[in-house]
């Protein structure tokens, strides 16, 4: 009985060696891991929409200079449109606006001018749409203030 005793202990120690020895090897074999994201531009303050040009329509949220390049072609689209809109080309003007906003999913200024095609094309119920993403996406009082305008227009 003993014997059998001391077999047994024998082999539970050699399974805790055999188990230690491979929990260390395991230990240092394994990689470390680097941080999956890259370096990024020292933070800036949040990035408000500069003062408007006018009373009558404010400017849209500056694009800074280390934005996503998305956003900035989002950006140039949204100027394109409005020099289209002011034209009357509201063909054209729905092109720029909508590709802006299929690079840039989050560009509420372009769904307000979507918003403003669509409602100067008579189609309301979809300018009401442009309108309610327009306003989950603005964060500036003054763009509000054009989207409760035009939400207005619409009734």
């Amino acid at each position: 009985m003993r014997r059998n005793s001391s077999s047994s202990l024998r082999l539970t120690r050699l399974l805790l060696v055999v188990l230690l020895a491979s929990s260390l090897i395991a230990v240092a074999c394994a990689k470390k891991r680097r941080p999956s994201y890259k370096k990024l531009p020292p933070r800036q303050e949040r990035v408000e929409p500069f003062p408007a040009p006018s009373e009558e329509e404010p400017a849209p949220p500056q694009v800074p200079e280390f934005a996503a390049p998305q956003r900035q072609a989002s950006h140039r689209l949204v100027e394109k449109g409005k020099v289209s809109l002011q034209s009357n080309d509201l063909a054209t003007a729905h092109q720029h606006f909508q590709e802006a906003v299929s690079i840039d999913s989050n560009n509420g200024v372009a769904y307000y001018y979507l918003a403003v095609v669509a409602l100067k094309n008579g189609e309301k119920e979809e300018a009401r749409g442009f309108l309610d993403k327009a306003e989950m996406l603005l964060i500036d009082d003054e763009w509000n203030a054009k989207v409760q305008e035009l939400r207005n227009q619409l009734q």
